[in-house]
């Protein structure tokens, strides 16, 4: 399913096809055998240029800076030194390897997002408050109310349950595939479904302090920060 979903993406239809030209090239020269030159050079140079633009124009950002603990520049050395050393398909690997990695983070995050974001469309705005008459809308609901959730209904907020038992299926927060058996005392969780039984839930959490808010918070946070990976690398270099 998710392989589907990555071919249908333009960036990573180029970027595979890329390496399944480039691969073969590379194999093809541990035993000396190449292009003619005049092929070679304005393939993998359009290649570099392609997929490696930004990334080259970054680290000579850096280098003029004088930021030298910067993940695009140590690429661009890295690149440069294998073309100074003839070394093209080098070069052309490590720009496109790159590429591949930071469009799979961008790809992953994205996915992250758009699934939470349809979650956040189908928990409930409102709640049932025990003893009121209407339905009351979940910002207004403070932690140790009772609220009532139905059978097939989404649990509005984090709480435990005072009364009844029910299968939740908890896929959404947990990720487990399967419901689960929810009995009096146990927790439950704001964006997870109720299956079947009748439950009240005393509420734990206020709507901004949720187990899902906080997961959605995270993860759109995430979109804004480095990779551990380029963290890494940076960390290291410096």
């Amino acid at each position: 399913m998710i392989i589907k979903e990555l071919f249908k993406e333009t960036k990573f239809k180029r970027l595979f096809a890329t390496l399944a030209l480039i691969v073969p090239l590379e194999i093809l020269s541990l035993f000396s055998v190449h292009l003619p030159w005049f092929v070679e050079y304005p393939l993998f140079a359009g290649i570099i240029y392609f997929f490696g633009r930004e990334v080259i124009i970054g680290g000579l950002q850096s280098l003029a800076r004088l930021k030298f603990s910067n993940i695009n520049l140590l690429m661009t050395v890295a690149t440069f030194g294998a073309m100074y050393l003839g070394e093209l398909e080098e070069a052309v690997i490590i720009i496109v390897l790159f590429a591949v990695s930071e469009a799979l983070e961008e790809f992953g995050i994205t996915r992250s997002q758009n699934a939470l974001e349809e979650l956040v469309e189908k928990a409930p705005k409102v709640a049932q408050v025990k003893g009121e008459k209407d339905k009351t809308p979940i910002e207004q609901i403070n932690v140790n109310d009772i609220i009532i959730v139905k059978p097939g209904d989404y649990i509005p907020l984090d709480g435990v349950v005072v009364k009844g038992e029910s299968l939740v299926d908890e896929s959404t927060i947990t990720g487990e595939p399967l419901p689960k058996n929810k009995y009096e005392g146990e927790l439950v969780f704001a964006g997870t479904l109720n299956n079947q039984g009748y439950l009240e839930i005393k509420v734990t959490k206020t709507s901004k302090d949720t187990t899902l808010a906080k997961i959605v918070d995270l993860t759109f946070k995430s979109a804004e920060r480095k990779s551990q990976a380029a963290k890494f690398i940076e960390k290291f270099a410096s």
